[in-house]
């Protein structure tokens, strides 16, 4: 009997482990190498900073910097810009999700 329970707290255990271990690398899918344009020490892609210190965003700052660039960019280099931060932000929520599916690759 003894034995039967030390089992079930010991699969209990390995539950947990492989839980947290999930939220982990799925956390860990929303961090890219490249960082952010023009501060690559920011990889989060959907938490942080805005280089724009007059937007209260903090959601998606890729993103949010590719919409508000300087006037030295013309309209189709701002979409295509726009355009390739969802495209990153896209493939971290697909990495998060593999993750917490337990489909690791």
């Amino acid at each position: 009997k003894l034995r039967e329970q030390d089992a079930v707290v010991d699969v209990l255990i390995l539950k947990k482990r492989t839980l947290n271990d999930r939220l982990m690398f799925a956390e860990r899918g929303f961090l890219d190498a490249e960082g952010l344009e023009g501060r690559k020490w920011f990889k989060h892609l959907i938490y942080g900073p805005c280089s724009d210190s007059k937007s209260k965003l903090v959601f998606f700052p890729g993103i949010v910097d590719a919409m508000f660039p300087s006037t030295r960019v013309n309209q189709r280099e701002r979409q295509a810009a726009i355009q390739h931060e969802i495209w990153r932000v896209a493939r971290a929520i697909e990495r998060a999700a593999y993750a917490l599916k337990g489909e690791l690759t």
